[in-house]
C-alpha cells in the first residue's frame, strides 16, 4: 500500500476500535471518537462521508463524547477534557479546540 493511500485511509478509518459516538441531527453530523486517540465527523447524508478527523485530539485513548450545537466535547485516559468548535470550508467541516479541561476536582 502506498503512502498516500495509508494517510487517506487514517484520515477517513479509524486505527483502532470506536469508543463513543454522538449525532447532531441539526447539523446532519455523526461525531466518532477512538482509542487511536483520534476524533472524525461524518455527514449523516447517504454517503455517510467524512468531513473531518483530528488525528490527534488527545495524547491517550478518547473515551467519552458529548455534543451541543456546533461545540463537541471529548474526554481521555489521559485525564483531559477538550472542547472543540467547528467551521464550514465548502462540504468540509474544519474543528479547532476551544480549550481544555484538566482538573476535575
Amino acid at each position: 500500500m502506498s503512502a498516500d493511500k495509508l494517510n487517506t485511509n487514517l484520515w477517513i478509518q479509524h486505527a483502532d476500535a470506536v469508543s463513543g459516538l454522538a449525532i447532531n441531527d441539526d447539523r446532519g453530523e455523526l461525531y466518532s471518537i477512538s482509542w487511536d486517540k483520534s476524533f472524525k465527523t461524518w455527514k449523516t447524508s447517504s454517503d455517510m462521508a467524512c468531513i473531518d478527523s483530528v488525528g490527534s485530539a488527545h495524547s491517550d485513548a478518547v473515551k467519552v463524547i458529548a455534543s451541543s450545537g456546533e461545540i463537541v466535547y471529548i474526554g481521555s485516559a489521559d485525564g483531559k477534557i477538550k472542547v472543540w468548535g467547528a467551521s464550514a470550508s465548502g462540504d468540509r467541516r474544519k474543528r479547532s479546540m476551544k480549550t481544555t479541561l484538566s482538573k476535575h476536582d
